[in-house]
Protein backbone atom coordinates (compact mmCIF):
# COMPACT_ATOMS: atom_id res chain seq x y z
CA UNK A 1 0.00 0.00 0.00
CA UNK A 2 1.26 3.65 -0.94
CA UNK A 3 1.53 6.40 1.39
CA UNK A 4 -1.28 8.40 0.43
CA UNK A 5 -3.81 4.97 0.51
CA UNK A 6 -2.39 4.27 4.18
CA UNK A 7 -2.79 7.90 4.74
CA UNK A 8 -6.61 7.75 3.70
CA UNK A 9 -7.39 4.13 5.33
CA UNK A 10 -5.40 5.77 8.68
CA UNK A 11 -7.30 9.59 8.71
CA UNK A 12 -10.72 7.80 8.29
CA UNK A 13 -10.18 4.96 10.97
CA UNK A 14 -8.79 7.91 13.09
CA UNK A 15 -11.92 10.49 12.25
CA UNK A 16 -14.75 8.04 13.02
CA UNK A 17 -13.09 7.96 16.51
CA UNK A 18 -13.31 11.89 17.08
CA UNK A 19 -16.47 12.17 15.11
CA UNK A 20 -18.35 9.65 17.89
CA UNK A 21 -17.81 12.59 19.87
CA UNK A 22 -21.49 15.30 18.51
CA UNK A 23 -19.07 18.39 19.25
CA UNK A 24 -16.84 17.00 16.18
CA UNK A 25 -17.97 17.94 12.74
CA UNK A 26 -16.93 17.95 9.37
CA UNK A 27 -16.20 21.66 8.10
CA UNK A 28 -13.85 22.51 4.73
CA UNK A 29 -10.36 23.96 4.90
CA UNK A 30 -9.02 24.76 1.67
CA UNK A 31 -11.92 22.82 -0.15
CA UNK A 32 -11.12 19.65 1.83
CA UNK A 33 -13.59 17.81 4.31
CA UNK A 34 -11.72 18.74 8.14
CA UNK A 35 -12.62 17.59 11.40
CA UNK A 36 -13.49 20.70 13.49
CA UNK A 37 -14.81 21.71 17.04
CA UNK A 38 -17.41 23.95 16.86
CA UNK A 39 -16.60 25.32 13.88
CA UNK A 40 -13.07 25.55 14.45
CA UNK A 41 -11.04 22.84 11.68
CA UNK A 42 -8.58 20.99 13.47
CA UNK A 43 -7.59 18.35 11.23
CA UNK A 44 -7.55 17.47 7.19
CA UNK A 45 -5.83 14.84 5.07
CA UNK A 46 -3.41 16.79 2.70
CA UNK A 47 -2.21 14.68 -0.42
CA UNK A 48 -1.95 11.52 1.86
CA UNK A 49 -0.12 13.37 5.44
CA UNK A 50 -2.52 14.09 7.93
CA UNK A 51 -2.96 18.22 8.20
CA UNK A 52 -3.40 19.41 11.75
CA UNK A 53 -3.76 22.79 13.58
CA UNK A 54 -1.26 23.42 16.56
CA UNK A 55 -0.24 26.38 18.65
CA UNK A 56 2.52 28.23 17.47
CA UNK A 57 5.24 27.00 19.08
CA UNK A 58 4.20 23.09 18.58
CA UNK A 59 4.02 23.22 14.75
CA UNK A 60 7.44 25.13 14.68
CA UNK A 61 8.70 21.92 16.72
CA UNK A 62 6.36 19.89 14.61
CA UNK A 63 7.59 20.95 11.17
CA UNK A 64 11.34 20.41 12.25
CA UNK A 65 10.62 17.11 12.25
CA UNK A 66 11.93 14.52 8.87
CA UNK A 67 8.14 13.05 8.42
CA UNK A 68 6.53 16.91 8.93
CA UNK A 69 6.45 20.09 6.93
CA UNK A 70 4.54 23.16 7.24
CA UNK A 71 0.99 23.21 5.12
CA UNK A 72 1.73 24.70 1.53
CA UNK A 73 -1.21 27.74 0.09
CA UNK A 74 1.53 27.93 -3.31
CA UNK A 75 5.34 28.48 -3.76
CA UNK A 76 5.83 31.14 -1.33
CA UNK A 77 2.60 30.71 1.07
CA UNK A 78 1.77 28.44 4.15
CA UNK A 79 -1.00 28.29 6.19
CA UNK A 80 -0.25 29.66 9.47
CA UNK A 81 0.49 26.77 12.53
CA UNK A 82 -0.95 24.01 10.05
CA UNK A 83 1.44 20.79 9.72
CA UNK A 84 1.56 18.33 7.48
CA UNK A 85 2.76 14.89 8.70
CA UNK A 86 3.69 11.87 6.66
CA UNK A 87 1.73 8.58 7.53
CA UNK A 88 3.40 6.63 10.27
CA UNK A 89 5.77 3.60 9.96
CA UNK A 90 4.98 2.46 13.21
CA UNK A 91 1.40 2.20 13.64
CA UNK A 92 -1.15 4.60 14.09
CA UNK A 93 -0.73 6.31 17.56
CA UNK A 94 1.93 9.01 16.18
CA UNK A 95 -0.91 10.57 13.97
CA UNK A 96 -3.99 9.52 17.02
CA UNK A 97 -1.47 11.65 19.05
CA UNK A 98 -0.88 14.33 16.94
CA UNK A 99 -5.11 14.52 16.25
CA UNK A 100 -5.47 14.70 20.19
CA UNK A 101 -3.85 17.78 20.31
CA UNK A 102 -4.78 19.81 17.27
CA UNK A 103 -8.32 18.79 18.95
CA UNK A 104 -7.57 20.23 22.59
CA UNK A 105 -6.01 22.91 20.48
CA UNK A 106 -8.94 23.98 18.47
CA UNK A 107 -11.57 23.48 21.77
CA UNK A 108 -9.19 25.97 23.37
CA UNK A 109 -9.43 28.42 19.98
CA UNK A 110 -13.34 27.75 20.01
CA UNK A 111 -13.98 28.30 23.45
CA UNK A 112 -12.31 31.81 23.53
CA UNK A 113 -14.04 32.84 20.56
CA UNK A 114 -11.49 32.90 18.08
CA UNK A 115 -12.37 31.34 15.17
CA UNK A 116 -9.76 32.38 12.20
CA UNK A 117 -8.26 34.57 10.02
CA UNK A 118 -10.89 37.01 8.28
CA UNK A 119 -13.70 36.22 11.03
CA UNK A 120 -14.82 38.12 13.75
CA UNK A 121 -14.59 35.93 17.08
CA UNK A 122 -17.70 35.88 19.77
CA UNK A 123 -18.38 39.21 21.35
CA UNK A 124 -18.88 38.74 25.00
CA UNK A 125 -22.79 40.30 25.64
CA UNK A 126 -21.66 42.41 28.61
Amino acid sequence: MDDAAGGDTLFSTLADEHLADAEVTWGRVLGRDALAVRGTAFAFLEGGRLAVKLSPSRAVEVAASPEAGPVALGPDRTLRHWVAVAPPADGEEPWRALLAEARRHATAVADLGQTGPGRRGKRSSS
